[in-house]
């Protein structure tokens, strides 16, 4: 059944790989992809809009153009090979994800395959695979560092621990809140720290510890050469470029982070002056819908996006309810603290859109896509507050439940190819 579900994840990836075109994006990330190849240098974090991203994923990616390019002497088959790292690292994601669910659920074959269908047809996952951009590449290395850091954690070893460093690092060096991924092999180093005991008493300690801080520090250092060509801390395109400032609601005091429009999104699915200002609104929104009308045309069935608007409140009340129940249990007391370390990272994810649109109050800020490098994260918490529902236990709403997340999944991609906004 896995294997079942996994298929049917690739197949929604390579349906809207095919049909997309390559400069469909929420950005134009083949700018500096360009720039890369045509002058083999690093541009000024101000020489276009999205110069100022960290530069390992337009490195990899000039690469591929230029490769492509040489073989089939075609810059639209390029930019398609360049779109077509996403897909390839959604797929490989997903792999990881459904391995990872299988580790950490042992024995509970039903609740894995709740998980593996949410995560296989999850629409901001599935969107993001198939554009060009350095986010899905921040996703592969945050799940790859979450692998590692649970392995590590359940058998320490020098190896394992230099590796998540060279993980984090990289995802640093690949979008600016990869930061956030430095926690993971931080609170190991602080852990073993605290505890002033050798590690697992070989004395490789001490030259770990310095290459995993020397590591560290690589991944800090293009904030670092950053703020000295700006002088600005976490610099942001929107500094050089002002192109979102008509972009609602425009100031904080316009910001409604207070409510959950549900009604008004319903009425109004795609982005509208009835949800735009609404921070929680906008989050959900871009979640499970193309609510930006980034692929689907203006006049689309509002049962297309109602269904899985429905679907992620149904699932967002399972998780609160299934939390809850484990709170009130004491259950979460005994969860192992490398779980508890992961559920931090992840919040901090969370947080990431939040302190976002506080600094630059626009609808652009309140992305989703910033919170998606956790989601292998988010697919474990939500794991662990499903297996408090015991009517998923029973076999036959377990695959009811999957069938229908997944034939909501492959009926919304299969929407969406058709009905594409240039398509006649």
């Amino acid at each position: 059944m896995l294997g079942s579900i996994f298929a049917i994840g690739v197949l929604m990836r390579l349906l809207l790989f095919v049909y997309n075109r390559v400069e469909n994006s929420y950005d134009n990330h083949l700018e500096p992809i360009l720039y890369y190849v045509e002058h083999q240098q690093r541009p000024a974090p101000d020489a276009c809009w999205q110069c100022y991203q960290p530069p390992l994923y337009y490195v990899v990616a000039a690469s591929v153009y230029e490769g492509a390019l040489r073989v089939t002497k075609s810059t639209y088959r390029a930019g398609k090979a360049v779109q077509g790292i996403n897909t390839v690292l959604s797929v490989a994601t997903l792999a990881l994800i459904i391995l990872l669910i299988k580790k950490r659920f042992p024995n509970q074959p039903l609740l894995v395959m709740v998980l593996a269908a949410v995560a296989a047809v999850l629409p901001r996952d599935i969107y993001a695979s198939a554009i060009i951009s350095n986010d899905y590449l921040l996703v592969f290395l945050t799940t790859c560092s979450v692998w590692v850091y649970l392995r590590h954690v359940a058998r320490p070893a020098t190896g394992s621990l230099v590796g998540l460093c060279v993980l984090a690092a990289t995802s640093a060096l690949t979008k600016q809140h990869g930061l956030l991924v430095l926690l993971l092999p931080g609170s190991i180093l602080l852990r073993r720290a605290l505890q002033r005991s050798p590690f697992q008493g070989r004395p490789l300690l001490q030259p770990a510890v310095l290459l995993s801080l020397l590591i560290l520090g690589l991944g800090l250092s293009d904030e670092l050469w950053k703020y000295q060509q700006t002088q600005v801390l976490l610099v942001s395109n929107q500094h050089f470029f002002p192109m979102t400032d008509k972009q609602p609601p425009g100031s904080v005091r316009l910001l409604d982070l207070h409510s959950f429009r549900l009604p008004a999104l319903l009425r109004h699915p795609a982005l509208s002056e009835a949800t735009n200002s609404s921070y929680w609104t906008v989050l959900f929104a871009n979640t499970w819908f193309d609510y930006e009308l980034l692929f689907v045309k203006p006049q689309f069935s509002r049962a297309f996006a109602g269904i899985p608007y429905v679907y992620g409140v149904g699932l967002l009340c399972c998780f609160i309810w299934g939390a809850l129940h484990a709170l009130t249990n004491r259950r979460l007391r005994s969860l192992p603290w490398a779980t508890v370390t992961l559920a931090c990272v992840a919040g901090c994810f969370f947080l990431v859109p939040l302190l976002q649109t506080l600094r630059l109050p626009y609808f652009s800020s309140m992305k989703s896509q910033f919170i998606l490098p956790a989601s292998c994260v988010w697919v474990l918490l939500l794991g662990y507050a499903l297996r408090e529902i015991k009517l998923l236990r029973v076999p036959a709403v377990a695959y009811s439940v999957v069938a229908l997340t997944v034939g909501i999944g492959f009926g919304h991609v299969v929407y969406l190819v058709t009905h594409l906004r240039w398509l006649p």
